[in-house]
């Protein structure tokens, strides 16, 4: 069933009656149409009636008002309906049987409207069925509105009966909305929540200042955004101006910029000057983005040109951007070589290329050698490689001589790869032995490998048995055990049989660990115990542990204590400290407490020590002195005091002072200088002078001078001048006279004249300051003429 305010059965030519139009929850009544959204094409409604006319009245209509009908004299009901219904739904043409239906509504005994919307539930077919239904709804409306909203109500389609009521309110609001604002505020208060929409529609279409009043009579602010959506979105079909003068104050008091932008798009339909004039008027695009935005989005479905002269208006390249992408999706639709012209007069490079790149990108989704076409002569930049790629695979699919000749086109390396690629993925999917044949043509090389890459994983989405058995009939090992070590995934989830025979099959050695590994954490991802089950029942071996190796962190991710009891009983070493610490690792996440506790039950050993590790770097951040207990329980010297410099890096960055007091503490040693680096490395990053002030303090000696040589390197980007002073601080000779070196050649690229001036007053020998000289300017020359790496492929 369409949706509210869209009909699938617009008539070309409309039949000779009333027509009451709806919007929204509404249908098209006589003329079979209804007017859409804003930025709909459907024809306009009629106009209300006058001011003046009298609202018809609510009960049954006068005798004198029957006869007045031009079908008086043939009402239609009983056997004469149904026969006349039947007759309608034998036509085969479907305009003229609806036309039919719509007046045979018409001729419809309304007295007996209940046995006739009966006899169509039976007879008609569901679409046919809603053309009559509403029709005949309508007309009900004029007579007995609150019958025509219990039949409404009736309907039995649930999406037939929403737009059922909706036709009835609108018929009501046309001929009486007071009458239909006294019947609303009579219902309970659930029915009038989910009647707002309808009547924001109904009153919008044919009483908007009655519409207006009622919204001023709205308490709740989600109410009043409801009604008013609809309100002003069925005013604006009839009123563009009014509704905008009306409804932008509103709605923007209500938040419901993008409304805003709706209207002045319909009013753009009829008159862009001055809908963009109204924009204008509301400030800058900055002030209101959500209306610019939603105007700019409808103008660049119907007129691309205006919308693009409307972009040059917006400052932000970002905000540029965004807008370009919806610009481009439309007009490449209508106008691609307008849309071309256009992006080519871009004056801004960046841009111009956004701009031909989406245009491209959006032709070749349809017709990929249109998009060939349009590529500019000189090519797009690096940064938009992705296009080529996306165009050269549409290509391949359709046209793999065309793809080719766009690849022999392009001279430069890393872009042919780029199309290659393209082309393969295309390729593969249309004819993925053709493409293997071609790609085992090339010559060894980067290009060759980027084609076999991608053919092979496109001939796998395909037929993975095909792609794996190209695969191990290429000449080179090198190239199979790089191409099978990504399809053994695709294995290890799909195929697992032929992964094992795969595996089985390959020589011992490293190509072979690889693909072992690839393959068993897929499978273990897709079905665990099949892929444990079958790890298991390999021989002792090589094979076997590094099968095994692939399972820690998997099946710690499903049940990390189960994981952590496995690795007990595991008599390779290495082995079992993986599955140990994956299992804490994981295990901390849901239940620290048991994970600690299974740790410190471990007897002595490598798994204890790592698992006692993983859990102090885990309480680092939040429970730093519960931390330092855990990595002083580490018997391992070596790892303990990894473990304690990784506690002082994490509670460096919550708490440099609390942890710079608690490495004061230390006894003298390299423990007690690399601890002080750590923290001077995050303190001197968030607060460099509370650092610096502790760094002063430390009593002079190797681990201060490391502290400080670290410390120099965040604080002379501000002041060079006092990072040279801290350099004269270092008690060491040798290490002193080495970073001062290196601060002159710094402070050289920087800022020569400074560093000259630095430099001159140094107390050290003029045949010392004329090495660092010299040494200064060739670091200095050699890096202004680095040339600028290129973007990696």
């Amino acid at each position: 069933m369409p949706g509210p305010g869209v009909n699938p059965f617009r008539r070309v030519k409309a039949p000779v009656i009333v027509a009451v139009v709806g919007v929204g929850v509404g249908v098209g009544f006589a003329a079979g149409w209804g007017t859409g959204r804003l930025g709909s094409s459907q024809p306009q409604p009629a106009p209300p009636p006058a001011s003046n006319s009298v609202p018809a009245k609510v009960g049954p209509a006068a005798p004198a008002e029957r006869t007045t009908r031009p079908e008086a004299e043939t009402l239609l009901r009983g056997l004469a309906l149904e026969t006349a219904l039947r007759t309608a739904l034998a036509e085969p043409d479907d305009e003229l049987r609806r036309e039919r239906l719509r007046s045979l509504a018409t001729q419809t005994d309304l007295e007996a409207y209940a046995d006739a919307l009966g006899k169509a539930d039976r007879i008609l077919a569901p679409n046919d069925r809603q053309i009559y239904r509403l029709r005949l709804l309508e007309l009900l409306t004029v007579r007995d509105p609150v019958a025509a909203v219990a039949a409404a109500r009736a309907t039995p389609e649930v999406g037939l009966r929403n737009w059922a009521l909706g036709t009835v309110l609108q018929a009501w609001a046309r001929h009486d909305a007071p009458a239909l604002l006294r019947w609303h505020a009579a219902q309970s208060d659930s029915d009038r929540r989910a009647q707002l929409g309808q009547m924001g529609t109904a009153l919008g279409l044919y009483s908007p200042s009655a519409g207006l009043e009622f919204y001023r009579g709205l308490k709740l602010p989600n109410e009043q955004r409801a009604f008013a959506q609809e309100l002003f979105g069925a005013w604006s079909q009839r009123d563009p101006v009014g509704a905008f003068q009306a409804g932008s104050p509103v709605l923007l008091a209500a938040g419901l910029g993008p409304q805003v932008g709706e209207l002045l798009t319909r009013w753009a339909q009829h008159d862009l000057p001055a809908a963009r004039a109204a924009l204008k008027q509301l400030g800058a695009p900055d002030k209101h983005w959500d209306v610019f935005q939603s105007f700019f989005n409808g103008l660049a479905g119907q007129q691309p040109a205006a919308a693009a002269e409307l972009l040059s208006t917006v400052s932000g390249q970002n905000r540029r951007r965004g807008l370009l992408d919806q610009l481009i999706e439309t007009w490449a639709e209508q106008d691609p070589t307008a849309a071309r012209r256009w992006a080519e007069s871009l004056p801004e490079p960046a841009l111009r290329q956004t701009a031909l790149a989406a245009l491209i990108n959006q032709v070749s989704s349809r017709d990929p050698a249109a998009a060939a076409a349009l590529l500019p002569a000189a090519g797009l930049g690096p940064e938009n490689s992705w296009v080529y790629r996306n165009l050269a695979a549409r290509l391949g699919e359709r046209d793999p001589k065309a793809a080719l000749r766009l690849l022999e086109s392009i001279p430069a390396p890393t872009l042919r790869r780029e199309v290659m690629q393209g082309l393969m993925d295309g390729w593969a999917a249309a004819d993925p032995k053709a493409a293997a044949a071609y790609a085992t043509q090339l010559p060894a090389g980067p290009t060759r490998e980027a084609a076999l890459g991608s053919l092979v994983d496109g001939w796998a989405a395909h037929d993975l048995r095909a792609a794996v058995e190209f695969t191990r009939n290429l000449e080179s090992k090198r190239e199979q055990n790089a191409l099978l070590g990504t399809l053994m995934w695709e294995l290890g989830s799909q195929n697992p049989e032929l992964g094992k025979e795969v595996i089985l099959g390959a020589p011992a050695g490293p190509g072979r660990s690889a693909l072992l590994g690839n393959f068993a954490s897929a499978w273990a991802r897709e079905d665990l115990a099949s892929a444990r089950s079958w790890i298991e029942s390999l021989p002792e071996g090589p094979l076997r542990r590094e099968a095994l190796g692939a399972l820690p962190n998997i099946w710690a991710e499903q049940d990390p204590e189960a994981a952590a009891n496995y690795s007990l009983g595991l008599g390779d070493r290495q082995l079992q400290q993986q599955f140990a610490q994956s299992a804490v690792q994981q295990w901390l996440q849901s239940n620290p407490d048991a994970a600690l506790n299974w740790a410190k039950a471990l007897p002595a050993g490598a798994s204890r020590e790592a698992a006692m590790q993983t859990i102090a770097e885990f309480h680092a951040p939040d429970d730093p002195r519960l931390a330092t207990e855990l990595a002083l329980q580490i018997s391992d010297r070596e790892l303990q005091q990894s473990s304690l410099l990784g506690v002082v890096s994490n509670w460096s960055n919550n708490d440099p002072k609390a942890a710079a007091e608690w490495v004061a503490q230390f006894p003298a040693g390299n423990l007690r200088d690399d601890a002080a680096t750590a923290v001077i490395n995050a303190w001197a990053q968030h607060d460099p002078g509370a650092a610096g002030l502790w760094l002063k303090d430390q009593p002079a000696g190797p681990g201060r001078d490391t502290a400080t040589e670290s410390y120099v390197n965040y604080v002379r980007e501000e002041e060079p001048a006092a990072a040279g002073a801290w350099i004269n601080s270092i008690s060491d000779p040798e290490r002193r006279t080495a970073a001062l070196q290196e601060h002159v050649g710094w402070w050289w690229e920087n800022d020569s004249k400074a560093a000259q001036a630095w430099l001159n007053s140094l107390d050290v020998s003029a045949e010392v300051k004329a090495d660092w000289r010299r040494a200064a300017e060739e670091r200095a020359g050699a890096n202004a003429d680095a040339p600028v790496p290129s973007p990696a492929p």
